[in-house]
């Protein structure tokens, strides 16, 4: 199986087409949050570029990374109707979410080694930290609650965040259902609403002072699993859900999923935004537009409006590209931007033009994940040994599913064998990969050795990476 795997959760929608929109909006989006940390504009253009349009993609992002993780988890089931009670119980296993979190403490984890000796440099000067047993200690602590809670380096408190908002979402979803836990995410981000937009009327509260001693003390801030992120995984959730539920598959592949009427409830809501922001400006209401109200509807209905765009299949690959090339610009940026800032201030007396170094961190950053993406396409690859064939053992095809490319070789005969099952099995499941199967074709067989028959059959090892080869070109 060829190892340059796909992202945990294929965009792939209920009619088996890749979600073309959702790959296009993803690398957008992280175009914007570097604007969010460049900060490339001044006076009004600064204002609607940097501080209204840019915010839309931290929310986005946390709906579609739930939509894409749920969607695929109540549709994989097919014998689980949603009417019945305790579905969701039966729906959301751990297993999936165990596979999932692992997914993304690796990638996590690789990206803190990778800042790791920055992170300590500032953890140690933020602190004070000495050179003995006891400031070993605090850094020690203070670098598990970074990596934890509060983030450790610049946008990686998304992915911080989705740590805690990603398996929240899942228990409550799981035991309590998908509307409960809508609800129960809410207060948590109006929190921050009050806290973050609107704390000149707020500061006058008691009980925020006890709010904000609990969240600073526990996260850092405000932007965390819990305030931020949990609610709108539970809204990419929710629509994962409402859209598993209206359709069933018979439905779903012969007329597929239609939801044409986002575009004009994101216009409206995306039009109060900026009435929104304008007043929080003109008010002096807030110290930042990260988490205005008029986000919720704004990016909930342009995550409906992007899912129901079909763009034709053709293009899928170029957006496959750019899904990956979003992943490696939101991981990068900040340090490509703060490295640029340290060799200016270093090197020269001069200082960088905001829009300049904008563009100059964007042509960098995509320079680099490109190179990065490069080196990704040696041929890595892991193997699977069947040790039961009927049934197919469990969990084999989610195992499989992060896989573009897999070679299944049996020496049996290919019409009705496992084979062929598994490959079914997969396509049922929804996955789009290369499926290559290599077996006995009986309609003609040499009286020769095994080794010749496998030649022969193209069962050899020669043919098997060949095959494999070809297909990945």
């Amino acid at each position: 199986m060829d190892g340059r795997k796909r992202d945990h959760h294929m965009n792939v929608n209920e009619n088996k087409k890749p979600y073309v929109t959702i790959d296009i909006a993803k690398f957008v989006m992280a175009i914007l949050v570097v604007a969010i940390h460049v900060r490339p504009f001044s006076g009004e253009a600064a204002f609607v570029y940097d501080d209204i349009v840019a915010r839309i993609a931290d929310p986005l992002f946390f709906q579609i990374t739930a939509f894409l993780f749920f969607e695929k988890v109540f549709r994989e089931d097919k014998d689980i109707r949603m009417s019945e009670r305790g579905w969701h119980q039966r729906a959301l296993s751990w297993q999936k979410l165990g596979h999932y979190m692992k997914r993304i403490l690796q990638l996590y984890t690789a990206w803190f080694i990778l800042y790791a000796p920055v992170v300590c440099y500032r953890t140690v000067q933020e602190l004070g930290i000495t050179c003995d047993l006891q400031g070993m200690g605090r850094m020690v602590l203070s670098l598990l609650r970074k990596y934890w809670l509060s983030g450790y380096y610049g946008a990686m408190w998304f992915m911080t965040a989705l740590l805690l908002a990603m398996p929240l979402t899942f228990l409550i979803t799981k035991y309590l259902g998908p509307g409960i836990c809508v609800l129960l995410s809410a207060p948590w981000f109006l929190l921050t609403v009050a806290r973050m937009e609107y704390c000149s009327i707020t500061d006058h509260w008691q009980a925020m002072a006890y709010c904000d001693h609990a969240i600073y003390g526990v996260f850092g801030w405000y932007a965390n699993g819990l305030t931020y992120g949990f609610f709108f995984c539970a809204l990419g959730m929710w629509i994962a859900y409402k859209r598993s539920k209206t359709f069933d598959a018979a439905e779903t592949e012969q007329m597929g999923i239609k939801n044409t009427d986002g575009w004009l409830p994101f216009l409206i809501s995306f039009l109060l935004l900026i009435i929104e922001a304008h007043v929080i400006r003109d008010k002096n209401l807030g110290q930042s537009y990260g988490a205005m109200l008029f986000l919720i509807p704004t990016s909930y209905f342009l995550l409906k409006w992007l899912l129901s765009v079909e763009i034709l299949n053709e293009k899928s690959k170029i957006c496959t590209h750019l899904r990956r090339l979003s992943i490696m610009i939101f991981a990068i940026h900040y340090g490509v931007m703060e490295l640029l800032q340290f060799g200016m201030e270093k090197y020269t007396t001069q200082e960088w033009n905001t829009t300049v170094l904008y563009f100059v961190v964007l042509a960098v950053t995509i320079g680099c994940a490109e190179l990065l993406l490069l080196l990704q396409k040696k041929v890595a690859a892991d193997a699977y040994k069947l040790t039961r064939i009927f049934p197919l053992p469990e969990g084999l095809c989610e195992a499989l599913a992060d896989y573009d490319t897999i070679l299944f070789a049996e020496d049996a005969i290919r019409t009705g064998g496992i084979g062929q099952q598994l490959g079914f099995a997969l396509q049922q499941a929804g996955w789009q990969g290369k499926y290559l199967l290599h077996a006995v074709d009986n309609s003609h067989l040499l009286h020769a050795s095994v080794a010749e028959l496998r030649k022969d059959q193209n069962l050899d090892a020669a043919a098997l990476a060949a095959d494999v080869l070809a297909c990945i070109k």
